[in-house]
C-alpha cells in the first residue's frame, strides 16, 4: 500500500469570481482537499509554502505581469 493512499489530492483554485469559486469548490470538495483564493498574490503566498497536486487557474485573474497566465507560466517552470 502506498504511503499516499490515505492522503487527499490537493487542488488549488485561483479565480476572482465568487460564483465560480463556489461552484468549483462544491464540485471538488468531497473528494479532494481544496484551497481557493481570489488573487495571484494569495496564490503566490500559498505556493511558497507548498505546491498543490492540481491547479485550476483563471488566466485572466490579476493584472498584466501578475496574472493567472503569468502564474501558470511560473508554475510550469517550477
Amino acid at each position: 500500500m502506498s504511503a499516499f493512499a490515505n492522503e487527499r489530492i490537493r487542488v488549488l483554485i485561483v479565480d476572482d469570481e465568487p460564483e465560480t469559486v463556489h461552484l468549483l469548490t462544491s464540485v471538488f470538495d468531497e473528494s479532494f482537499a481544496v484551497t481557493a483564493v481570489n488573487s495571484v498574490p494569495e496564490a503566490n503566498r500559498l505556493l511558497a509554502e507548498s505546491w498543490p497536486d492540481v491547479a485550476i487557474i483563471e488566466p485572466r485573474v490579476g493584472a498584466p505581469g501578475d496574472s493567472g497566465l503569468d502564474l501558470l507560466r511560473r508554475m510550469a517552470l517550477g
